[in-house]
């Protein structure tokens, strides 16, 4: 619904009083339209005396209704007086004018009406269209262009801050009209139907509206809080003037400059909160490289919020090659069902981390448009091979339907990558989500996998080894991780008899394995028969493989039927060399008791025995004897002789020898033991060089 008002000075108006009112109404007109058509009706001339009065086009916008006023000038009242104008005001609704922008009423038909019957005929006049004032920007070159990025900067801020008053200054109101007619145009229409103006004013203090046209001799207030413009004479161009201005008004002023109307209108199609943003999507369509991450950050908001409602120039024009995640990601969401698959592609493939792919995945199910399960995974295999990611929020974000691809591409990409970016990837959290997946397709994955799972105790280390061993890894591969499974585990019997059952004679090509049943032996009763057993059946599976301990725990009982030191010595020796292979906790376990057998030897049984031996095997021995020296009297008394005997042959045993010195100086240490020594003065003279070192003595006998 619109009404129509005329207003203009009369003798005697409707209310029987003279002067300037209205004087005609649309039938039906609400009286409370006036307090709003009234202020804009105004047709002061200008000061200069005998100047061409202007006709005045002004627009405003209250809510609900808009109003479009034009003052036409006459010449006198009917008193005579000079000043007299016919005012003509439309009130409407800004649906009645969508799509239609307030300057185009500049010469409306509707103004060469009287009528204030029938419809009101709301068709926008002829004089502007966006090719007569593209031809108009160009006669006036550079300076032209560079006000009128003025003049967007200047009408953007206004309407940003939601105050403000422009004043266009120009001798010519023509000029002013064609410069409302530019900013109208470079808006989109919805922008510029917040855009009030008034083409002319002889008192600029007392309008309201957000561009004002006025004259050069019309006498500016300096407390007036305004930007005016002198429209005649335009700064000269600047180009850092542009560089500083926003992306939409320095596009519009391209557009401008190559007469490309399609470009405006196109950003008007796109019109918004942020016309920055609109202007940036539309140069990634021109195929323009200055769109910033930033920018293309905002556009993708800017595409979720219009959604399938976007035009269609955008999807036909958007550049795959130049999209950034987050902009792919918005587009798959958003476009048509016939563009959405490439847009998921590129995001898919611009994703920057695994949790980034697994959010698209789920975008494109949302929008229904399931993404290429190959695509998935080769961008899955990419992203891990770079370790780019948290695969366990990864797998956690990513819709079930594609956690299939997403674990087969980490598996192709962590078995290329390298062995840190392994390592943090597959985090204690991860193997879990992974451990029900087929681990064969990445042995090298799959052993890193089983390995955490043992680690952290959610998988036993039986089944651990033989899924390791299922994974056919080459022993180099499968060693290293079959002995960090068990490093931190006490072998027991059981499970070297389980070993033993379960894998036979093909544990000679597992060095880490061969190892546990040496592990378990030296913390295990070497004098039980279970013990013994055990040992005899690994040295029957796995012959000659010192490393198991078994040659060795089986060697050391011979010592008990070796009666005379030349039938001791090989044994000992032979513990000496099988013990070279496996800890040192067990081999001195097993010279322990083989000592401990051959203190049933006489002292000079023992000396003789110790003469056979190599220097090694030697130490061990006296070490092991020396280690229960402690146990009874007559054993100190043995090792005491042996020291005695050794030095007299001219062989002395210092760790012996140290022993002996330390016994003879504690109090009654020696009384307790030297009595079968007194007796024979060489072994009484043996004992005095012991005692002293190698050393002469005039030490006596008490």
């Amino acid at each position: 619904m619109a009404w129509q008002l005329h207003y203009t000075s009369v003798a005697s108006g409707p209310a029987g009083r003279p002067g300037f009112q209205l004087i005609g109404r649309t039938p039906g007109t609400p009286h409370r339209l006036e307090s709003l058509v009234v202020p804009l009706l105004t047709g002061k001339p200008p000061p200069t005396p005998g100047a061409a009065r202007p006709v005045t086009l002004a627009y405003a916008a209250y809510g609900r209704e808009v109003v479009l006023t034009r003052c036409h000038p006459l010449d006198r009242d009917r008193s005579g007086r000079h000043g007299d104008f016919f005012g003509h005001a439309v009130v409407t609704t800004p649906n009645e004018l969508d799509g239609i922008r307030p300057i185009d009423f500049w010469d409306a038909p509707l103004w060469r009406s009287r009528s204030l019957n029938g419809t009101v005929d709301l068709r926008p006049g002829a004089s502007f269209d966006p090719e007569t004032l593209g031809r108009g920007l160009a006669r006036r070159g550079e300076p032209g262009y560079a006000l009128l990025i003025r003049l967007l900067r200047e009408v953007r801020r206004a309407l940003a801050a939601g105050y403000g008053r422009i004043l266009l200054v120009s001798r010519n109101p023509d000029e002013i009209v064609f410069w409302i007619a530019v900013i109208s145009y470079s808006l989109p229409c919805a922008t510029a139907a917040l855009l009030s103006f008034t083409t002319y004013s002889a008192e600029p203090a007392g309008t309201s509206q957000l561009l004002v046209g006025t004259t050069p001799d019309v006498r500016i207030p300096p407390t007036l809080n305004a930007v005016v413009i002198d429209l005649d004479r335009p700064a000269p161009g600047d180009p850092r003037a542009e560089q500083g201005a926003g992306r939409f008004i320095r596009s519009v002023a391209a557009c401008w400059r190559r007469l490309d109307l399609t470009g405006i209108e196109a950003v008007g199609e796109l019109d918004g909160d942020d016309l920055d943003t609109a202007a940036a999507l539309l140069a990634l369509c021109r195929g323009e490289v200055s769109v910033t991450p930033e920018e293309q950050l905002a556009v993708s908001r800017l595409l979720l919020r219009y959604g399938a409602t976007a035009p269609g120039w955008v999807w036909q024009d958007l550049p795959l090659d130049r999209l950034e995640f987050d902009l792919a990601l918005a587009a798959c969401a958003t476009a048509p069902p016939r563009h959405a698959l490439r847009y998921t592609i590129r995001a898919l493939w611009t994703a920057p981390d695994l949790v980034r792919l697994a959010e698209t995945v789920h975008v494109c199910l949302a929008a229904d448009s399931p993404p290429p399960v190959t695509e998935v995974e080769n961008a899955a295999a990419a992203l891990a091979c770079l370790g780019a990611g948290d695969l366990s929020a990864a797998y956690d974000r990513m819709p079930p339907e594609g956690r299939d691809p997403l674990v087969a591409g980490v598996f192709t990409g962590l078995d290329r990558a390298n062995s840190h970016i392994r390592r943090r990837m597959l985090t204690d959290e991860a193997c879990r989500r992974l451990a029900g997946r087929d681990l064969r397709r990445a042995p090298r994955i799959g052993a890193l996998i089983l390995e955490s799972l043992a680690r952290g105790g959610s998988l036993d280390r039986r089944i651990t080894t033989v899924s390791l061993l299922d994974l056919e890894l080459t022993a180099a591969e499968a060693d290293p991780i079959l002995r960090r499974v068990w490093q931190d585990a006490v072998p027991t019997p059981a499970d070297c008899a389980w070993l033993l059952e379960s894998f036979g004679p093909w544990l000679a090509e597992r060095p880490s394995l061969i190892g546990l049943f040496a592990r378990m032996f030296a913390g295990a009763d070497l004098d039980a028969p279970e013990t013994t057993e055990l040992a005899a059946a690994v040295e029957n599976t796995l012959p000659g493989r010192d490393a198991t301990g078994a040659g060795l725990v089986l060697t050391a009982p011979r010592i008990a039927g070796a009666r005379l030191p030349g039938d001791a010595a090989p044994v000992l020796e032979e513990i000496e060399r099988r013990g070279v292979h496996v800890p040192r906790e067990l081999l001195d376990r097993v010279c322990a008791q083989a000592a401990r057998r051959l203190t049933t030897m006489t002292p000079r049984s023992r000396t003789e025995l110790l003469g056979l031996l190599s220097g090694r095997a030697r130490a061990r021995v006296v070490a092991s004897w020396l280690a229960g020296a402690g146990q009874s009297r007559d054993e100190r008394a043995a090792l005491l002789e042996i020291a005695v005997r050794l030095r007299t042959a001219g062989r002395p045993e210092a760790e012996l020898e140290t022993w002996a010195q330390r016994l003879a100086s504690r109090p009654f240490g020696l009384s307790q033991v030297e009595g079968p020594l007194i007796g024979d003065p060489e072994l009484a003279a043996g004992l005095r060089e012991v005692l002293s070192g190698g050393r002469r003595s005039m030490w006596r006998w008490r």
